[in-house]
């Protein structure tokens, strides 16, 4: 039985988590050997993200067990520069004989901040 199956089982350990938040940034400089570069970070956003359900501690083991994150993290056709984007469970298949969970991925999606009033 894996951590998701538990998860996905009751409804209510669902609801309370609020989700992984990154903040995406594209940096292209000169460096000091004269060379071009390009570089893309997504900078987790503490705050705002879940302090440690299982779902989301189910995502930093994933991530951690593969040795390339792009097999098992979807990314949207076009990143925007400083976007926020949130990280989505999303379950593929399901083991006929037992039940349980056998295949997914993590996908990003682009998040709205909405503002107060």
């Amino acid at each position: 039985m894996t951590i998701f199956n538990s998860i996905f089982d009751n409804p209510k350990n669902r609801e309370e988590c609020k989700g992984i938040f990154f903040r995406y940034k594209f940096n292209c400089y000169v460096s000091k050997t004269k060379s071009i570069e390009y570089k893309q970070s997504f900078k987790l956003l503490k705050r705002m993200s879940c302090p440690g359900c299982n779902l989301c501690q189910g995502f930093w083991e994933d991530l951690n067990m593969t040795g390339a994150p792009e097999d098992i993290l979807k990314l949207p056709g076009q990143l925007i520069d400083d976007q926020i984007y949130k990280i989505c469970f999303v379950p593929v298949s399901k083991d006929w004989e037992t039940g349980y969970l056998d295949e997914w991925y993590w996908q990003l999606l682009p998040y709205e901040i909405k503002e107060r009033k």
